[in-house]
């Protein structure tokens, strides 16, 4: 089996989430899935896909109708929440970290845009949050709204890294 083709699992799982089709196939979904891997995974032109799979333009049809109808973003959502619950864990995700990257100038000899660990020392905050209970309570509410977590994760990344205890105490003091 190549890489880029479906299991019949795995052709099941994504079934479930297909809008049903009154009209019969020739082609299964399964062989259009398999082209798409096969085009995501090769880079290959449209036109240039193997006579293995249905013709391009069968391809390419249901490529657009889906994405135009945001299916591959419904299969994604659904696919994940259905992982995390598999893990014990809630079906949305209610934390999320974004970095930036750092450049090194090689200009004037020095550096640049460096991050000083920023992600980590975030991350971490959002940790020490969960771990001592203050993202929620007993049944599960959230006791911090989302866009105040993102504010006082921002103030600590952006935060100069001999204030930063101090600004994590205030900001921990709070609640």
């Amino acid at each position: 089996m190549q890489s880029n083709t479906l299991t019949e699992s795995q052709c099941k799982i994504i079934k479930k989430y297909l809008p049903e089709s009154e009209r019969k196939r020739k082609h299964d979904l399964r062989e259009i899935f398999d082209a798409l891997f096969y085009i995501l995974k090769t880079g290959c032109h449209w036109r240039m896909l193997p006579n293995n799979y249905p013709k391009w333009e069968l391809v390419y049809y249901y490529y657009s109708k889906w994405r135009d109808e945001e299916l591959f973003v419904h299969l994604n959502d659904m696919i994940r929440e259905t992982v995390r619950i598999i893990s014990n864990k809630r079906a949305q995700c209610s934390v999320a970290i974004i970095d930036s990257q750092s450049v090194k100038t090689t200009r004037r000899g020095g550096l640049r845009g460096v991050d000083g660990n920023k992600r980590i020392a975030a991350a971490i905050f959002i940790w020490y949050l969960f771990k001592n209970e203050l993202l929620f309570d007993i049944n599960e509410n959230k006791l911090i709204d989302d866009n105040t977590i993102i504010g006082m994760t921002l103030i600590i990344a952006e935060s100069d890294p001999k204030e930063r205890d101090m600004i994590i105490k205030v900001l921990t003091n709070l609640f």
